[in-house]
């Protein structure tokens, strides 16, 4: 009978599983949005901050919150960058983490 209970089991997770929210384009399209501010460049401040958002089945973004942030202004641009983005929807209203990492170029001399 246990046996029988987990093969069954097995066959409906996939009827379960829910489709996640995705980012249109993918993430190259997210950081063709990221843009870099200048006052945190001249500050040499790097560092990755993790955005929360609820995307709805429409593809619409309900709400963005920063989970972990950097300074300001990063987490700002961060903020600015997902309001730029489009979704491509789930099956249900989710909320996705989102990293986005603020890394500066090193200079060759």
């Amino acid at each position: 009978m246990k046996k029988f209970l987990m093969i069954l089991l097995l066959f409906c997770i996939p009827f379960f599983a829910t489709e996640k929210p995705k980012i249109k384009g993918g993430i190259k399209e997210l950081s063709k949005n990221i843009v870099y501010p200048e006052i945190s460049k001249l500050n040499n401040i790097e560092g990755i901050v993790f955005v929360s958002t609820m995307i709805d089945t429409l593809g619409n973004i309900v709400y963005i919150k920063i989970e972990k942030g950097v300074d300001k202004e990063l987490n700002s641009a961060a903020i600015r960058a997902i309001r730029k983005t489009e979704f491509i929807p789930g099956d249900e209203n989710i909320e996705i983490t989102i990293p986005i990492e603020f890394k500066l170029q090193k200079e060759n001399k």
